[in-house]
């Protein structure tokens, strides 16, 4: 996983893609800074060869506000020969499966 790509979701603070396993690594982190419970709740998981779909919720609670949010999301992660090569941040099942698609089809 030394090499994969990660996108994060264009209305996010750190959007710029970046790469590396360490990346994400600080890049959730970051994520488990800012707030004191942070679950990524997995509905439904889409096989799609070499692209796995994750959709899901976001349920976090603000370390200093204590106020407690929940959202719907969706995530592409890209697999090959046994390693994460690639991991999107789509927001909804659709685009999740648009991201999905080989470029050209």
């Amino acid at each position: 996983m030394d090499d994969v790509e990660c996108v994060p979701a264009a209305d996010q603070p750190e959007s710029k893609p970046f790469r590396g396993r360490d990346a994400l690594a600080k890049y959730a982190n970051g994520w488990l800074e800012v707030f004191d419970h942070y679950a990524i709740e997995p509905r439904e998981y889409l096989d799609l060869g070499e692209y796995v779909v994750v959709i899901g919720r976001v349920v976090a609670r603000g370390r200093g506000s204590g106020v407690e949010t929940s959202d719907e999301d969706a995530w592409v992660w890209r697999f090959r020969d046994g390693q994460a090569i690639e991991y999107k941040e789509c927001g909804t099942k659709d685009k999740a499966l648009q991201a999905a698609r080989p470029a050209g089809s």
